[in-house]
């Protein structure tokens, strides 16, 4: 690869960048449609396009991805569970948290204005 011009090396770099973009935005409109079920799944499908990514980069520019140097990669596949398993309960979490609070609100809200009717009844047949 320390043969070819850096200009071609560019070019391909570029395609493959774009191609994962296409791939990662794609794989995002899917899953997208189920909504916040589907978004830890998501997330690890677009880290490993990511993953892969760097990896044909890295082969592109001459350097291979499978050193005992380069421990990131095995960490990042160690780590991407555990991130979307965070990611996923912290949405749900909130999620959880605020409709909750909207329901709350707007039950509060319906309880009131149907006791304040209720005393009203209550006044008037006492009088």
């Amino acid at each position: 690869m320390y043969s070819v011009e850096p200009p071609v090396l560019d070019s391909v770099a570029e395609n493959i960048i774009h191609s994962s973009m296409k791939m990662a935005a794609a794989e995002g409109a899917g899953f997208g449609l189920g909504g916040l079920l589907t978004i830890v799944p998501d997330f690890s499908i677009l880290a490993g396009i990511t993953l892969r990514t760097v990896q044909k980069l890295s082969l592109i520019y001459g350097f291979e991805y499978n050193t005992d140097d380069e421990i990131v990669e095995k960490w990042a596949a160690r780590l991407i569970p555990v991130v979307s398993s965070v990611i996923g309960g912290t949405l749900n979490y909130y999620f959880v948290r605020g409709w909750g609070e909207r329901a709350h609100a707007h039950f509060r809200q319906k309880h009131l204005e149907r006791r304040r009717l209720i005393l009203q009844e209550q006044q008037s047949l006492s009088d």
